[in-house]
Formats: structure tokens, C-alpha cells, sequence
């Protein structure tokens, strides 16, 4: 039986709805009738029917007495705002049932049935109380390959003077790139910067084994690259965190901050910023398209897909690359996401760390070999050997991040602002995969450098950062 006749059957109603509730499909052929009537058509609710779900669900709520009862609505609920985020509003609205909620996870004795509870809270938009009362604290982490070790000497540094973990200090963690590595083994997973710089020098090396960009650039070896690298990146992203670690599931302890990784969808009529999130806003307002259902080593798999380097990601249909390509610096998306979920708080403290920068020149001097556009009408001969020479030089201008810096900080009331970004030491800055055990040396000295020129606005910042 082929498709057309199978769809016949359909819409002359042959095929009872109740039996029929998915489609088998092998190549163009249906296995057999017997299969597809004992299968399931998946059906898409419509969002009547998704409020009238999640409205019985809350009256269940309402009448619930035991935790064992409690804790099978609540996973219901959570499955049902977690695959339809819109439903979120029907639960919003009831502010008894989230009044009861909260309370619930409050007296809760067992930890499961807490997590559950703080995972549906999340789900609605709703948050805890800032850490400082003064207004909200909020960390940004850039991307940058490799260098991300230099935003890790900053965090460190932050951490000694602050006698406390990351995680207590601020409300929201947002990265992109190599940042979203960092995010979310300081957020999510609860590492101190120590064990984050070990676990991030040890991934860098696995992956960047010799020089990637090199056999990138060499046509033969191109598309091998690509697919070794995304093998092996995308292998030790579910060793390390886990194939099942979702966003959600880091929800589960309120104490720990919101977490959003951001990525960029290529597939579309414009490039658009994706927002993986550990929460969901709590209105329908959010300028960017985004999820909390997915896992966490798809979130940095899509965040960090960086052309050249590694293979697009494609999830639900969407072709997601590294989102530094638009946005190396988050710090606008940070500003926004925050004021969603607090929007009636200031903000107290926003730290923007960046992942290095090398000295401009006062007065830039012009190479007469570069004198060439990226529209000039190369021959592919003639092309590729200087687009492969000066590729970091284009990256680095098309990921550039103080441009976000500077227009922040017009905005953000001075004392309130601070972006930490160190100078390099190296001239045209260091290469985005490098691996060399003294490169890294290096750029931890080149952090050192830094914190002890900048010591007086670090320990301004923390001790306006620290919890009273």
C-alpha cells in the first residue's frame, strides 16, 4: 500500500481516529495496514484543548491532599508546560494554585517531589528572591574558542575575593559559544571555577588534536574535519553532562541561578538568536525564540557550532551555529532575559566577562596585500589560500564584543556596570582552538596581568556583588 492510498483511507474515514493515531512510514511504502491501525497518529492539540488539560490538572491541584497525589499532578504538569509553553498562562492566572505551589515546595520533606515543584515554578516564569536585595545580579560569559581560559582566571580571581561560588552570587548566567560551556558547568552542574577550568582544559584538548584549521582549509580533508571534530565534541559533550541532563532538571534547586545559552538559526529569511533556557518567561513578551525541553549537550552542541570547526546542529527542524556569530558578547540578551523574569527590580550588579583582546592600533597602518573585499570575484584557486590566512582576522571583526560593551554601559548606571575583558600579551591575539600548554600558561598571565592592574574595580565590584 502506498502513501496516496493510505491518505484515501484517511480522509474516507476506512481507518477509525481511534485506531489509527500515528503513521508508520518505510521509504514510500506503509509496512502494512495491521501496523498502522495498531499504531499512533500523533496528534497536535489544539490550544483549547491544551487549557482544557491544564485546567483540569490545576483542580486536581486545588483538591490534592497527599504528597503521593501531589507529586503525580505535578509531574503531569510539568510534562504538559514543558512540550506546550503557552499553556503557562492558564497556571499564571490561577495565582492560588501557584501561591500553593511554592508553599508546598517550601514544606516538602522529600526531594524528588521539591524538584518536581521548583521545575513547574520555573516552567511558569516564576523566580526566587534576588540574592541581593538591592536589585538583580547578572553574569555574562562571551565566546571565543579556546580563550575562554582567560574569562576563567577572571572568574577564579572574582571567586577568591568573593569567598563564594558563582552560583551564589548571581541570579542569571548567560553564555554563547565557549561561554555556554562555562555557564553551564557553573550554573547547571554547580562546579566550583576550579573543577570548571579542569574539566574545560581537558575537553579543549580531546577535541582540538593538532590543528583543525589546517586540514579545514586543505579541500581534501574539509568536510572529514568537520565531521571528526562534531563526532568527537558532541561524544564528550554526553559523557560529561550526560545524554538526558535537560535544561529543566537544573531547575530543580532554587538556589542555583537561572541559566540561558544562546544560539544562532540559519535556516530562516534572517538570522535569528535562540535562547536555550533552564526557565520560561513569564509572559508571552520575549524578543527570542527559545526552549527549556531540550538537554543541555544539545543546547552547547548548537551554541558552540562554530563554521570551520564544527558541523551545524539541526534540531526540530531548525539548522542552529554558533551564536557568536552575531552575538560573541551577550550582554544585551543577559539585560533582557533578567528584566523578564524580575521585571519590577533593578539591577544591582551586571559583570560581562570577556575572553580576551589584543591593543588596537592608535593609528591602524594598510596592507597592501590585503587589499581585497570579501566581494571581490576570486577564483577559488586564489581565494581560499587568503581567506584561510586571514580567516581569524575576519572572525574577529564579525564576533566583535566591545560594541555591545560600550553601548551597555551607556545605559547601565555607572557603579552598576563592569566589563572585565584582559589584553593579551600576543600581538593579533591568540587562535581560537589552540591547545598548547604554553599558550595556555600564557593567557592565564595574561589574566593575572590584568586582575592586578584592574584589582581596585575587581574588589569594588565583588564588594558591591556580596550577599549582606
Amino acid at each position: 500500500m502506498n502513501k496516496r492510498t493510505l491518505w484515501h483511507m484517511l480522509f474516507k474515514n476506512k481507518i477509525c481516529d481511534d485506531c489509527v493515531r500515528r503513521i508508520i512510514l518505510d521509504g514510500s511504502r506503509v509496512q502494512s495496514v495491521s501496523s498502522v491501525s495498531k499504531s499512533l497518529i500523533v496528534h497536535k492539540p489544539t490550544r483549547e484543548e491544551i487549557a482544557q488539560r491544564v485546567t483540569k490538572l490545576l483542580r486536581e491541584l486545588h483538591l490534592a491532599k497527599e504528597w503521593q497525589t501531589i507529586e503525580g499532578i505535578g509531574k503531569e504538569l510539568r510534562e504538559q508546560l514543558l512540550n506546550y509553553p503557552a499553556s503557562r498562562m492558564v497556571v499564571i492566572e490561577d495565582r492560588i494554585v501557584i501561591k500553593n505551589i511554592k508553599r508546598w515546595s517550601k514544606r516538602c520533606s522529600d526531594e524528588q517531589t521539591k524538584a518536581l515543584l521548583q521545575q513547574c515554578l520555573a516552567l511558569c516564569g516564576t523566580v526566587p528572591e534576588t540574592k541581593n536585595p538591592d536589585g538583580i545580579s547578572v553574569l555574562s560569559i562571551d565566546g571565543g574558542g579556546t580563550r575562554g581560559i582567560l574569562g576563567l582566571q577572571i572568574l577564579s580571581e572574582l571567586e577568591k575575593a568573593a569567598g563564594k561560588k558563582i552560583t551564589e552570587l548571581f541570579d542569571i548566567i548567560v553564555g554563547v559559544s565557549t561561554g555556554s560551556i562555562i555557564a553551564t558547568l557553573i550554573g547547571a552542574k554547580g562546579m566550583s571555577v576550579e573543577e570548571t577550568k579542569e574539566a574545560y582544559l581537558r575537553h579543549c584538548s580531546d577535541v582540538f588534536k593538532g590543528s583543525s584549521f589546517d586540514r579545514v582549509w586543505s579541500l581534501g580533508g574539509r568536510f572529514a574535519s568537520l565531521k571528526d571534530n562534531t563526532t568527537a565534541w558532541t561524544a564528550i559533550l554526553k559523557g560529561s553532562l550526560g545524554s538526558d541532563f535537560c535544561m529543566i532538571d537544573s531547575a530543580r534547586d532554587s538556589k542555583k541561578p537561572r541559566v540561558a545559552i544562546v544560539s544562532l538559526i540559519t535556516n530562516t529569511n534572517q538570522l535569528i538568536p535562540f535562547v536555550f533556557r533552564n526557565y520560561e518567561p513569564p509572559t508571552y513578551d520575549s524578543p527570542y525564540r527559545g526552549s527549556a525541553k531540550y538537554r543541555f549537550w544539545e543546547a552547547i552542541r548548537a551554541s558552540s557550532a562554530a563554521p570551520s570547526y564544527f558541523e551545524e546542529f539541526k534540531l526540530d527542524g531548525f539548522m542552529h551555529q554558533d551564536g557568536g556569530i552575531l552575538l560573541n558578547n551577550p550582554i544585551s540578551i543577559a539585560l533582557q532575559e533578567a528584566k523578564q523574569l524580575w521585571p519590577h527590580k533593578n539591577f544591582h550588579c551586571v559583570i560581562s566577562i570577556g575572553n580576551g583582546k589584543f591593543m588596537p592600533e592608535v593609528d591602524p597602518k594598510i596592507d597592501e596585500r590585503r587589499d581585497v573585499t570579501l566581494s571581490t570575484p576570486y577564483q577559488l584557486g586564489a581565494w581560499f589560500p587568503w581567506l584561510s590566512k586571514h580567516y581569524n582576522t575576519i572572525m574577529e571583526s564579525a564576533t566583535e564584543t566591545e560594541l555591545f560593551h560600550h553601548c551597555v554601559a551607556s545605559l547601565i548606571p555607572a557603579g552598576s556596570y563592569f566589563r572585565l575583558n584582559p589584553y593579551v600579551s600576543q600581538p593579533e591575539g591568540y587562535a581560537l582552538d589552540t591547545i598548547d600548554s604554553k599558550v595556555f600558561e600564557q593567557m592565564k598571565r595574561d589574566a593575572e596581568l590584568y586582575v592586578r592592574r584592574n584589582r581596585l574595580e575587581i574588589f569594588a565590584t565583588i564588594s558591591r556583588r556580596k550577599v549582606q
